[in-house]
């Protein structure tokens, strides 16, 4: 009895993620279109980031636990696999077009120099405390705004 009412709820969670899922995506090309911004930016952003709120809250609840190296497992695990496993379905399955090549190389670099700064500051230091942290967190936003004001300047 206690094994069909797992399966139950399993079977009710997964639907009501699917179709959760499936009116966010609608409220996203509604937001899109309402703001003019181009699909591409809102999936890029609003969607990326929604997708990993569940890590981010397994980060924060493991991180306040003290288990820090869960947490910081979980946010780059996560994102590394979360981004391969999307760019290899795209290239599977499209072929991808770069609009403006010159926007796509920088944001790739400020990209990796990201990566390559959080990767020195956390041997040099150790650990990346709250202060880091809110840069990194300002530096998101910065780029978020840029990628909304290279495509606005697109359209």
């Amino acid at each position: 009895m206690e094994n069909s009412v797992c399966f139950v709820l399993f079977a009710l969670g997964l639907i009501l993620i699917i179709k959760g899922s499936d009116w966010f995506i609608d409220a996203v090309i509604w937001i899109a279109n309402v703001f003019h911004i181009p699909h591409i930016i809102i999936g890029a952003t609003i969607i990326s980031i929604c997708t990993t709120l569940p890590e981010t809250f397994v980060s924060l609840t493991a991180s306040v636990k003290g288990e820090t190296d869960v947490a910081f497992g979980n946010a780059i695990g996560s994102i590394a696999v979360n981004t391969g496993f999307i760019m290899a379905i795209l290239l599977v399955f499209a072929k991808p077009v770069i609009e403006n090549n010159k926007d796509f190389v920088k944001n790739g670099f400020f990209l990796i120099f990201l990566l390559i700064l959080t990767l020195v500051i956390g041997f040099t230091l150790g650990e990346i405390d709250r202060k880091i942290g809110i840069g990194l967190l300002c530096l998101l936003l910065l780029y978020l705004a840029n990628n909304v004001y290279s495509a606005k300047k697109l359209m």
